[in-house]
């Protein structure tokens, strides 16, 4: 009885070493497809949610949102020094929503070089066009784009604002890179423990026959 719960449990550690085994080896292609696509295109960013952006800015990013979108978005932060931090518990999926076609737009507008943006805002303020007109050219525009265009000027614009603010993007994609390598050390030393073990195990359960 006690060599069959002996056996018992060793099959049962083998059977979990494999597991192990085929969930690290699964880890390894997803762990390269996030240091290519978000380490190195986006520079460690996942989405068009700025950490922190100046609050001038976010007036101007005003411009392209809907009245109750920039109360969302404004609620989301801490401003000070002129500076606008995201909170812990912001909703950064709602507010990627919010941020995406705003921060295109803005782009574009900037682009245009001279009083683009002052132009933009008086004409909102002289009532030639609403904020929810702005908001829908916004929207408008992002249409147009593929969805990997769309991340891309998302992309430009927090580049752009986190290298005004002092945040070096080429420090954030370092710092993203280096987390995942971290994780594929420690996905490889487990796989190599696992390993091990497995091949122990085999050995204890089939032993080489005595000549």
């Amino acid at each position: 009885m006690r060599f069959l719960k002996t056996n018992r449990a060793r099959t049962a550690l083998l059977v979990l070493a494999i597991l192990i085994q085929a969930a690290g080896l699964l880890l390894f292609p997803i762990a390269l497809r996030q240091m290519v696509d978000i380490g190195v295109r986006q520079s460690g960013m996942l989405d068009a949610v700025p950490v922190k952006l100046r609050a001038q800015t976010l007036e101007d990013l005003r411009l392209f949102m809907r009245p109750e979108d920039y109360k969302t978005i404004h609620d989301a932060y801490t401003i000070e020094d002129g500076v606008c931090t995201l909170n812990a518990d912001a909703d950064k999926a709602a507010l990627n929503e919010i941020f995406a076609p705003a921060e295109r737009y803005y782009l574009r507008t900037v682009q245009k070089g001279g009083n683009a943006m002052a132009a933009a805002r008086a004409a909102m303020e002289s009532g030639a066009m609403t904020q929810t007109q702005l908001f829908e050219q916004a929207k408008d525009g992002l249409n147009t784009l593929s969805p990997a265009q769309a991340t891309a000027a998302g992309i430009a614009f927090l580049r752009s604002e986190y290298s005004v603010l002092g945040m070096e993007p080429n420090a954030m994609r370092a710092a993203y890179l280096t987390r995942w390598t971290w994780i594929l050390i420690g996905a490889a030393a487990v796989l190599a423990l696992t390993k091990c073990t497995e091949q122990r195990l085999r050995a204890e359960q089939n032993p080489a026959p005595i000549p």
